[in-house]
């Protein structure tokens, strides 16, 4: 098992396609209960691998002392990550089939899923917390984590910080991100540092920030 030992000895860089696998097994620590992790550090890699080939992406990872990946945060366009889903699934139908048959919590994430995409239409809310403006750039917050060893330490800001100020640099004006409604933990997270919620679902928040203001004052 991985163990933590001091956030002073962790540094943020870019993500690079040599450290895809460690990437999706940081990942599948992160989100045990995902899909992704359902099917494998092989789809997880080749997420991370299309996402990072995409323009506008960033992806940064957290590095320990001994070289570990400890944390990672992607961000982009949702719809990237849809696309790869969408033509993954289609080629390894039966691989997902094969999977929800036998694995009882992947077969019940499937069903949800179905019923969530059919209900949060009828279900979504809206919060006026920033005025329309066209000529804003925003970019999603696609996925951040951090090992389980190392959480409730810092670097979940140290992470999200090292995000924000990547998207300033490359002319974004704010960031957005859906959440599951139960997952206090992390709305807690994200409203402590700056995030506003913007729209909701039966399941889902979105939150957004404007990281100009942020950054553009220091």
């Amino acid at each position: 098992m991985q163990t933590f030992q001091n956030i002073t000895a962790i540094y943020v860089r870019e993500a690079r396609h040599t450290d895809l696998y460690k990437i999706s097994k940081c990942h599948k620590a992160c989100f045990p209960n995902s899909f992704l992790a359902y099917m494998g550090l092989f789809w997880i890699r080749g997420l991370y691998s299309f996402l990072m080939s995409c323009s506008q992406d960033i992806s940064l990872v957290a590095i320990d002392h001994s070289s570990n990946i400890v944390g990672i945060v992607s961000g982009g366009e949702k719809k990237h990550v849809n696309r790869f889903l969408k033509s993954t699934i289609k080629k390894y139908w039966y691989v997902v089939l094969f999977k929800s048959v036998i694995c009882r919590n992947m077969r019940k994430m499937v069903i949800k899923r179905l019923i969530l995409r059919i209900r949060k239409r009828s279900t979504r809310k809206h919060y006026h917390v920033y005025p329309n403006d066209c000529s804003c750039s925003c970019i999603d917050l696609l996925f951040i984590g951090v090992y389980p060893a190392t959480q409730k330490k810092g670097l979940g800001t140290l992470l999200i910080r090292k995000f924000e100020k990547c998207a300033v640099d490359s002319g974004f004006d704010s960031i957005r991100l859906s959440v599951k409604k139960d997952n206090i933990a992390a709305i807690k997270f994200y409203l402590e540092n700056g995030w506003h919620e913007v729209e909701e679902t039966e399941l889902t928040k979105r939150l957004e920030k404007k990281i100009c203001i942020d950054f553009r004052k220091e």
